[in-house]
C-alpha cells in the first residue's frame, strides 16, 4: 500500500511539474536565468532583455557522456577558478 501511495504521489507531482510547450520551458528557463542570476542584481535585472521565443530556432542535440575524462580549472564571475570537466 505505501509503495501505490508513493507512486500516486510521485505521478501527480510529474504531472503538475510538465512543461505544456516549448514557450512554456523557454519561459521557465529566463525567469529561472534572472531570478537566480549571480552578478545582475535588484533592479538592473531589468536590463536583462531574450529574444522573442521562437520554436523555429529550436534544435535537436545529442549528449554523449565522457567516460574519465580529465578535470580542468575555468576562470568564473567570482573570485576563485571553478573545477569543470570535459
Amino acid at each position: 500500500m505505501k509503495n501505490v501511495f508513493f507512486f500516486f504521489l510521485f505521478s501527480c507531482s510529474l504531472a503538475c511539474a510538465a512543461q505544456d510547450t516549448y514557450a512554456d520551458s523557454m519561459r521557465t528557463y529566463i525567469e529561472n536565468y534572472v531570478s537566480n542570476h549571480g552578478v545582475v542584481r535588484g533592479a538592473d535585472k531589468q536590463h536583462l532583455h531574450f529574444f522573442d521565443i521562437n520554436s523555429s530556432y529550436r534544435l535537436q542535440a545529442r549528449f554523449e557522456k565522457l567516460e574519465s575524462s580529465p578535470w580542468f580549472e575555468m576562470p568564473s564571475t567570482g573570485v576563485q577558478k571553478k573545477m569543470y570537466r570535459r
